[in-house]
C-alpha cells in the first residue's frame, strides 16, 4: 500500500512539473513578468439575428417578401439580406435591404463613404429633400444617412451603433 501511495505521489508531482505548475523558491532569481493577453473582438458569427431583422422591418410598416438570411461577406462581416415592400403601397416594388454588422464605427464610416462615392460616380443624384424627411422621422438614431436617385432607382445607405445586436450596423436599401 505504501508503494502505491509513493507511486501516486510521484505521478502527481510529475504531472504538475509537465503542466508547468512549479514555483521557484530561490530568492536570488528575478521574477519573469507574465504577458498580458490582448483582448480581441468577439466574433458574433455564431449568433443569427435573422428573426430580429424580420420583426424589426415588419414592425416598421414593411412587408417582408423574402425573409432575412445570414451570410458572411469578403470582409468577414455578418450580413443579413431580405427583400421588403412598403405595406402602404399595394403595387410597390421590392426593395433589397442589407444590414452588415461591421467591426467598428470607423469601418462603417469608410463603407458608407465608399457607397456614396460609388453611387455619385454612377450618376445617382443626392435627394436632400428625402434625406431631411428621413432624418426628421429617424427613430433608429442613425449616425449618417444618404439617399440618392438615378431614374427610377433609389439607393439608401445609413449606419449606426445598434445595441440590440451589439455592433455597428451599415444598412443599404436598393430598388
Amino acid at each position: 500500500m505504501l508503494k502505491k501511495l509513493a507511486v501516486i505521489a510521484l505521478v502527481i508531482v510529475a504531472s504538475l512539473l509537465v503542466a508547468g505548475c512549479t514555483t521557484n523558491t530561490s530568492s536570488s532569481s528575478t521574477p519573469t513578468p507574465t504577458p498580458t493577453p490582448t483582448p480581441t473582438p468577439t466574433s458574433t458569427s455564431n449568433l443569427d439575428y435573422s428573426s430580429y431583422y424580420q420583426k424589426l422591418w415588419e414592425g416598421s410598416g414593411m412587408i417582408v417578401e423574402r425573409t432575412f438570411t445570414k451570410s458572411t461577406n469578403v470582409r468577414g462581416n455578418d450580413v443579413y439580406l431580405g427583400i421588403m415592400r412598403n405595406a402602404t403601397l399595394s403595387q410597390g416594388t421590392g426593395v433589397t435591404t442589407v444590414m452588415e454588422l461591421t467591426k467598428s464605427k470607423n469601418e462603417s464610416t469608410q463603407l458608407y463613404d465608399k457607397y456614396v462615392s460609388d453611387k455619385l460616380a454612377a450618376d445617382f443624384t443626392p435627394r436632400s429633400d428625402w434625406i431631411a424627411q428621413f432624418k426628421a422621422s429617424d427613430t433608429g438614431n442613425y449616425t449618417n444617412i444618404w439617399i440618392g436617385q438615378s431614374g427610377s432607382q433609389q439607393f439608401y445607405v445609413m449606419y449606426r451603433y445598434n445595441p440590440d445586436v451589439s455592433s455597428w450596423e451599415l444598412t443599404t436599401e436598393a430598388s
